[in-house]
């Protein structure tokens, strides 16, 4: 893999390179975990939550992304505050529901209250969370297959 190196110059980038492969296996273990709680956390609200009628208190609009670099089209997550128990709580709406709502007018969430979750009643999983960590599992297996540490 190094031919120009000594056997100890070998052995200082083998290490690095296992050290590489150990630090993005615990960086998509990491993804994984998270991708896999936000995606069962889900399908557990919408399986045990109840149907409760809350009250817009206001509504807000925060960038997701940068945003492409030639269109600068950008992308939004909407969000609806309400007042659950007197304490603030938000759940995460759809852009024509944010053009649509106003405060004061009342929308229907899930809400779990083992969890203390809300969803919105239409909500599904993005299915783009796996996205990150298969792609890194992927890239892992790869470099593994292809002896990319071979010095480990």
């Amino acid at each position: 893999m190094f031919p120009l190196l000594s056997s100890a110059g070998r052995s200082a980038s083998g290490r690095f390179s296992c050290f590489l492969l150990l630090l993005m296996g615990a960086c998509t273990l990491f993804l994984t975990e998270e991708a896999l709680r936000e995606t069962l956390g889900h399908r557990r609200v919408r399986r045990q939550g109840q149907t409760l009628e809350v009250t817009v208190t206001g509504l807000s609009r925060k960038p997701a992304g940068r945003g492409s670099f030639r269109n600068r089209t950008q992308t939004y997550r909407y969000q609806a505050r309400f007042l659950y128990k007197n304490r603030p709580q938000t759940v995460r709406i759809t852009e024509d529901d944010f053009r649509r709502l106003k405060p004061a007018d009342r929308v229907k969430v899930l809400y779990d209250p083992a969890e203390e979750a809300f969803l919105p009643t239409d909500a599904r999983p993005e299915p783009r969370l796996m996205l990150l960590p298969v792609a890194g599992w992927l890239l892992l297996f790869g470099l593994l297959r292809l002896g990319f540490c071979r010095y480990c």
